[in-house]
């Protein structure tokens, strides 16, 4: 998952199913899926990994060393 930014195109937000429109504050799924950066932060916050403090998924996946 991204950090926040200014959407420049329109398209769907994957949380809330609704339109995303150019200047709205947005973060990138990654593969093409974005969400609004409300929805994002509001209904799932992004879940830290317990070993480097990461946002998940990261290079450790969550192991111990």
């Amino acid at each position: 998952m991204s950090a926040p930014f200014v959407a420049r195109f329109h398209g769907t937000c994957t949380d809330c199913e609704e339109h995303i429109a150019p200047g709205e504050r947005i973060v990138s799924l990654g593969d093409g899926e974005y969400e609004h950066a409300t929805c994002r932060t509001v209904d799932r916050p992004a879940e830290t990994c317990p070993t480097c403090w990461l946002t998940m998924p990261c290079d450790c996946e969550g192991t111990t060393p």
